[in-house]
């Protein structure tokens, strides 16, 4: 058995990655990071590289995976390394869930619908947390759970009733504002809250609840992600229909199938090998935005 491994950041997969080979008694020689902030550190007592370094570390691969490993595999095999030393972890072997982990997304997913539903505001669950609910799954074997509310304005009214929640006082909420003006936001307006655990990550991930918001436009709502938009018809969207979850009716698309296979195609319901962002089939730049209504 191959003993010395490498992994490729200490980000989310990263992490996965440290604790299932972690269990199988591989012997870790170190991280690489692409963050020159961390070079130099340790996690968990490894060492954090820079990729620079890796030629006077004895080891047999580099292990990596999650959804950036398109480009991991790409800038490993420009800089040098041979093909045979590159692990990649299937999405597969990659866990987020704990039973602890479970326990607290469920609570803290209830504070949040019961606040949702109080204060009327409309929402859906999205992405592959939808996809987990159509899988029968819990929504902590993913690494966040999506949600998003259908209209932008009420963010604020969101984020002011989470911050008075006493028992949220435990997690931390954060508000993330546009650093610029993009396209269809100004500087200073909110893009999203994300509401998440402490924890220890080199025994469990955190729970992460990131709530976006959409914004209309024509018959679409659209989503900004980077210089890309995410955009889905509003007639998947609109209308009122519920998934039972963990005793919550939560809201979902009212064509939640259609609404899945214009993100993911019509295969949605089963788990892929191996996902990047190439496989949304809904991620246009901004630059076509405006040619959206041809997509009709």
């Amino acid at each position: 058995m191959l003993k010395n491994i490498l992994i490729f950041t200490t980000g989310l997969a990263g992490r996965a990655i440290f604790r299932l080979l972690n269990e199988d008694n591989y012997c870790i020689k170190g991280f690489i990071e692409n963050n020159n902030s961390l070079h130099g550190q340790n996690y968990n007592g490894h060492m954090i590289y820079s990729l620079d370094y890796i030629k006077d570390i004895n080891f047999d691969k580099i292990a990596f995976g999650g959804i950036w490993a398109n480009e991991i595999k790409k800038q490993l095999l420009d800089f040098g390394i041979n093909e045979n030393r590159l692990w990649e972890v299937k999405d597969s072997l990659i866990k987020f869930y704990s039973s602890s982990r479970s326990e607290k997304t469920n609570n803290v997913l209830n504070i949040i619908h019961k606040i949702l539903e109080n204060k009327k505001i409309k929402y859906i669950i999205d992405g592959s947390s939808l996809i987990t609910l159509f899988r029968e799954q819990e929504l902590s074997v993913v690494s966040d759970v999506d949600i998003i509310l259908l209209d932008k304005k009420e963010i604020k009214k969101l984020w002011e009733s989470l911050e008075k929640e006493e028992s949220l006082k435990e997690y931390n909420l954060s508000l993330v504002l546009y650093k610029e003006d993009k396209l269809l936001s100004k500087r200073g307006e909110i893009q999203k809250i994300i509401i998440k655990s402490n924890c220890n990550v080199v025994e469990s991930e955190p729970i992460i609840i990131d709530i976006n918001k959409f914004t209309s436009y024509e018959n679409y709502y659209v989503v900004d992600f980077d210089d890309e938009y995410f955009y889905l018809l509003k007639d998947l969207v609109d209308g009122e229909r519920f998934y039972t979850y963990k005793n919550m009716k939560l809201r979902i698309p009212f064509q939640a199938e259609k609404y899945l296979s214009a993100m993911y195609g019509e295969k949605w319901i089963e788990p892929v090998e191996k996902w990047s962002k190439s496989n949304y089939l809904n991620l246009i730049h901004k630059d076509e935005l405006k040619n959206l209504s041809q997509k009709e």
